[in-house]
């Protein structure tokens, strides 16, 4: 364990100052374990407020207590207090902050380690190197943890009536250049196999092996800003306080991808209060409640009061907080298999493509975007099969539009205000439903129809004819079945019809015998469009 702590304490009867620092010291070379290492209450291999150049690496057996290894910035925290004796009252503002370290080096395990705490944690750090285990590692909490710092000030009163204090406290970002990659086991408790808090990142996460995770496989997370007040009247024995905690946004830069085997109870893809550039990719299996999850920060605000023993009030109130932003591309070639939901975004600025070729099966939504989402999601269907569960197998927002190309869709598809276009002969093995503000889109270039149980248009929405990729395929007066139900029904009074092109109009729109829906085309040429353009 490398640790200095200095502490200084200058006090009289009116006041004083209590200092406490750690850290930085220096340490250049390499830390290795070639052997076994079993510690009690702290980590097999700990560092605290050291900037080190050299690599760590364990190629042995570590049983840790509070971590595998640990490495941590230093710390610097003082207390300013004045005692007026004259009417027998102290009072006093305090503040702490970590001191962030560097290491520059790659910390690696490619054997065992066994702990209660995080199997490797660094925390205040700035790393510049790749965090690699082609090992195993076991551990209660998390598989590998990289955290960010914190800072905080508050302020103190007590008299012979009682005592008030304040406090606010927020995560010190810390920063991450290089790579995380698990290429062999990670089996954890109740974290994460990977779990990145309050840490700006500039690189990759890749998981090559397996991940047993706790409420996740991988996630990525901002910070978290604390404030507080509370007060305790002696006479009265009754106490109060509020406060409110708040996530604080994080960064990630580059690409996250499993192409191994993620099992987790909670989420096996997890980002949250995090602005993202970069691209989420799944091309091996995810076994979790959420499959992959986008979602912002929340906030909580809280009010508490006990007088006697008998509390009086206890209300907590829950809502959004920061929305997280999110460019790139999600990609599921592999294999989702969700309690709950597939793909789930929430409270987030996306401005990127879902892409799926693999298989998504899930309990209750395939894919499902949020009202609280804004941007522009682009979802691809191109082969392979969302299966949804007891909700929907896509649901789209207003910020949304679903490419039908390919594959499967089985479940309902709910259109709440975005735009479902389908090209080629589609079907969904379940209903099709959109709302007032919603848009069928289909593709005439080539022959295209959209099957479904059922089709429910509702009125004041759009069925829109695209031919931004070529030119109508039908004939001048030929009449094709665009939508057609298998067993059920197709609603679509006071639907509008519409076409991206001048050259085409929808001459008449009619259910047919059978019930499904024939659209009947007006073509007009170029000659006879040029001449109606320059008679008017």
């Amino acid at each position: 364990m490398m640790v200095g702590v200095d502490w200084e304490e200058k006090s009289d009867e009116t006041g004083g100052t209590d200092t406490e620092k750690s850290g930085l010291g220096s340490f250049t070379g390499d830390i290795t374990n070639n052997g076994e290492i079993t510690s009690g209450w702290y980590g097999g291999i700990e560092t605290e407020g050291v900037d080190i150049t050299g690599n760590i690496a364990n190629n042995g057996t570590i049983n840790g207590g509070d971590a595998g290894i640990i490495l941590t910035g230093g710390y610097e925290g003082q207390d300013v207090w004045q005692v007026d004796e004259s009417t027998n009252t102290e009072s006093g503002v305090y503040s702490f902050e970590t001191k962030n370290a560097r290491i520059q080096g790659n910390i690696t395990n490619t054997r065992e380690i066994n702990s209660y705490g995080s199997g490797i944690e660094v925390a205040a750090i700035d790393l510049d190197g790749d965090l690699v285990n082609t090992g195993e590692i076991t551990s209660d909490s998390a598989g590998i943890a990289v955290l960010g710092g914190e800072q905080g000030v508050g302020t103190y009163t007590e008299t012979p009536d009682g005592y008030i204090g304040e406090w606010s406290s927020e995560t010190k970002p810390s920063s991450f250049n290089g790579n995380i990659v698990n290429d062999g086991v990670i089996t954890t408790g109740w974290l994460g196999g990977i779990e990145v808090e309050g840490t700006n990142v500039t690189g990759n996460i890749t998981n090559d092996g397996t991940i047993n995770g706790g409420d996740a496989g991988i996630i990525v997370a901002g910070g978290l800003k604390v404030q507080g007040a509370a007060q305790y009247d002696f006479a009265t024995e009754t106490y109060t306080s509020s406060g409110s905690y708040e996530s604080k946004l994080a960064r990630m830069q580059g690409d996250i991808t499993n192409a191994g085997d993620i099992n987790s109870y909670g989420t096996g893809i997890e980002l949250e209060a995090v602005e993202m550039d970069g691209n989420l990719s799944n091309t091996g299996n995810i076994s979790s409640t959420y499959g992959i999850a986008v979602t912002g920060g929340y906030k909580e605000v809280y009010a508490y009061a006990k007088t006697a023993g008998v509390i009086t009030q206890d209300e907590w109130e829950e809502g959004k907080g920061a929305a997280s932003s999110f460019t790139g591309e999600i990609n599921n070639s592999g294999t989702i298999a969700a309690d709950d939901t597939g793909i789930y975004i929430e409270n987030t600025a996306f401005n990127g493509t879902i892409n799926n070729t693999g298989t998504i099966t899930a309990g209750l939504d395939g894919i499902y975007i949020d009202d609280s989402v804004t941007g522009n999601v682009v979802i691809n269907q191109k082969a392979g099969a969302i299966n949804g569960g007891e909700y929907a197998a896509i649901r789209l927002n207003k910020a949304t539009r679903v490419n039908y190309t390919g594959g499967q869709i089985n479940g309902l598809v709910e259109n709440d205000g975005g735009t479902f276009y389908v090209e080629g002969n589609q079907t969904i093995n379940g209903d099709y439903e959109q709302d007032a503000n919603s848009t069928l889109s289909l593709g005439l270039h080539t022959e295209t129809s959209l099957t479904a149980n059922n089709i429910t248009l509702a009125e004041g929405s759009k069925v829109l004819i695209d031919l931004s990729k070529g030119d109508l395929y039908v004939q001048d007066g030929e009449t094709v079945e665009l939508l057609k139900t298998t067993d059920g029904d197709l609603v679509n009074a006071g639907v509008t019809y519409g076409v991206t092109s001048t050259l085409v109009t929808v001459a008449e729109a009619k259910l047919n015998a059978a019930g499904n829906l024939e659209l009947t085309f007006d073509r007009a040429s170029f000659l006879e469009t040029a001449e109606n353009l320059s008679n008017t």
